[in-house]
């Protein structure tokens, strides 16, 4: 009979066992955002070269509980940097950012964690692996340039290829070689046009026979970017049509494209307290 007993016990626990309780997945959804124009998994390029990446979030459907940060590292050579570190209080969270491949040769970890109001947290990651190639570049520092009511001290025209600033006298003699030309307008504050800019013919009275038609766009990088490039460069597609940029501030990088189908980068380094006079670098393909 004890024997019996014993033997329904040890039964009883097994039973038990076999059958544990399921837990539960209380940690927010999230994926990376498919299509052709965007990074979901490991992939390989060059360095420098533009990519997009995004991602969806939406609140773990038991719990309930609200998406309240996210948090975008990359790391490299044991060396992590915050890309974004949002906090908010959402349901849904939907994030999307054109971001520049690391400039030197190596392997990259993108992290992308959200995270809800019980500290629950979802992460996906993928490797950004960079080799070599693009272009070879031409950098120039430290070049000054003056506003039309400036002539007399800083030139206002700039020839890209030679990254020679240039007075007006001086740009008419080689207006084939003038690209970019400044001025500070009052309402448009500092402006970069080409030649061939109605504007710029207005303020600068050109009679030139060769206007050449520089085209910008903004550069979707940072000043920190835009050091980053080496003495190789994949320049991405330009996809700009306007003869004319403004409303630049301290900082700011614009993107150009010549006639001679060369791309470069212009960074405002600082302005004058009138902002007749600033100071900038180029990086252009050689």
């Amino acid at each position: 009979m004890l024997l019996m007993a014993g033997t329904m016990v040890f039964t009883s626990c097994s039973s038990s066992d076999d059958n544990p309780a399921v837990p539960i997945d209380l940690t927010p959804s999230m994926n990376f955002l498919g299509g052709a124009e965007y990074i979901s998994s490991d992939a390989t390029l060059t360095t420098g070269e533009l990519f997009q990446v995004g991602v969806s979030a939406i609140q773990n459907g038991t719990s309930q509980k609200k998406l309240e940060s996210f948090v975008v590292t990359r790391t490299f050579d044991n060396i992590s940097v915050t890309v974004l570190d949002s906090s908010f209080s959402s349901t849904t969270f939907n994030w999307s950012s054109i971001q520049l491949a690391n400039p030197l040769v190596g392997q990259e970890r993108w992290n992308f964690i959200i995270t809800d109001k019980d500290g629950k947290a979802s992460e996906l990651a993928f490797i950004i692996t960079t080799e070599a190639g693009g272009s070879s570049v031409l950098s120039y520092a430290d070049l000054n340039m003056g506003s039309y009511n400036d002539l007399n001290d800083y030139g206002s025209f700039l020839a890209t290829i030679t990254a020679n600033v240039l007075k007006k006298a001086e740009a008419s003699s080689v207006q084939g070689l003038v690209d970019i030309a400044f001025f500070y307008g009052d309402t448009n504050g500092i402006t970069f046009g080409a030649p061939s800019n109605a504007i710029v013919i207005d303020i600068y009275n050109l009679d030139w026979t060769t206007l050449n038609e520089t085209l910008f766009m903004p550069s979707g990088i940072t000043s920190d970017d835009f050091d980053a490039i080496g003495d190789t460069y994949v320049f991405p597609t330009f996809t700009g049509d306007a003869d004319i940029i403004n409303q630049l501030n301290i900082g700011d990088v614009f993107y150009f494209k010549t006639v001679t189908e060369k791309l470069g980068y212009i960074r405002i380094n600082s302005s004058s307290k009138d902002g007749f006079h600033i100071n900038i670098d180029m990086k252009i393909m050689e």
